[in-house]
């Protein structure tokens, strides 16, 4: 089988039958490409591993050398199944302990510890008494994400806008990020809950020199570690 018969069969762009040898090696590839652990999104620093140790197998590869022909008049006419390449086959049985390693040091980074996160209930003020929503704040390398999620707070725009402050005991307010509907929006904090700011509030605010908040709050809730 020619890497393009491989390709079609397993793209089902052909219905051309196969050879038995040739219908195991395609099923192997198709259960392999249906596991769920081959698409998780790795540790950046895999490829890299992944590509030097491809590189080593393939250097140490040694294919065998070809056999001596015999002359003319003793081969055989006789036609024979056609087989895929031995070279081929050799060279994928080399790299095979390889794909494996590499799939389960995907499945050890993906099954690794969860990272620092807490979820924050927020519930309306009387400003806005038929909003609510919530958000989850996670821990990552370059500070604190937080997804936000609410209803019942109308579009502002045209220099109006909500702003998200983190506080802490003392009423120290950090700005965390501006949107206009919170629907479903992306923040970053660089203070942390696990430091005392633990308050999210959401306040109405409107572009000026004056970038305080307006303590005008509309949606409030309590940080709790969750994991």
């Amino acid at each position: 089988m020619s890497d393009k018969d491989l390709i079609d069969h397993l793209a089902g762009d052909t219905e051309a039958p196969l050879q038995p040898q040739d219908r195991a090696a395609v099923n192997e590839l198709r259960a392999l490409l249906a596991d769920e652990s081959v698409w998780i999104e790795p540790d950046p620093a895999l490829e890299h591993r992944v590509i030097t140790a491809v590189t080593d197998a393939a250097a140490a590869f040694t294919p065998d050398p070809a056999p001596a022909r015999a002359p003319v008049s003793e081969r055989t006419v006789a036609r024979r199944p056609r087989r895929p390449s031995f070279g081929l086959r050799r060279l994928a049985a080399a790299l095979a302990p390889v794909l494996a390693a590499a799939a389960v040091l995907v499945a050890v980074l993906s099954s690794g510890p969860a990272p620092l996160q807490f979820a924050v209930t927020l519930y309306g003020t009387a400003r806005a008494p038929g909003a609510g929503g919530s958000a989850t704040l996670t821990k990552t390398a370059d500070g604190w994400r937080i997804a936000l999620r609410a209803h019942g707070l109308p579009l502002r725009h045209n220099g109006l806008y909500y702003q998200a402050w983190l506080k802490n005991a003392s009423g120290i307010l950090v700005p965390v990020g501006t949107f206009n509907l919170a629907n479903q929006v992306t923040l970053w904090a660089g203070v942390a809950p696990t430091t005392g700011f633990t308050t999210l509030t959401i306040t109405q605010q409107q572009a000026s020199h004056n970038t305080a908040s307006t303590h005008q709050v509309v949606l409030e809730g309590i940080a709790r570690r969750v994991h």
